[in-house]
């Protein structure tokens, strides 16, 4: 009997830790996009453009929504996805949360209205 509740504990164990690196690894979250925003910065070709992609329509999508996002006109878009992307590099721990959002609050950030 002891033997079958060891293998159930187990295996609720193993389910919960696999539900949460689902999570992070969600197609919505900061740490399945920073690799293309990483390789736009760089001028790398990806195998797989789409988090490229995803990165940067995102971060357009932030600046043109403009929600309390007030930035100077003459950066690039490679510059202001470089900037996000410093912003969420430096916050390791919130790699599971969307990307939306830290991109929001990336940009809120770095130029908010006056």
């Amino acid at each position: 009997m002891w033997r079958i509740v060891a293998v159930a504990a187990i295996l609720v164990g193993a389910l919960a830790m696999s539900g949460r690196a689902a999570a992070q690894s969600s197609i919505s979250s900061a740490a399945y996009v920073l690799p293309g925003c990483r390789s736009f910065v760089a001028g790398k070709a990806m195998h797989d453009v789409s988090t490229q992609r995803i990165c940067v329509e995102q971060v357009e999508a932030s600046l043109l929504a403009g929600d309390r996002i007030c930035p100077p006109r003459v950066l690039t878009t490679g510059q202001f996805v470089r900037m996000v992307t410093r912003y969420i590099e430096r916050r390791p721990r919130r790699k599971g949360e969307p990307f939306a959002s830290l991109t929001k609050e990336a940009l809120r950030t770095t130029f908010p209205c006056r």
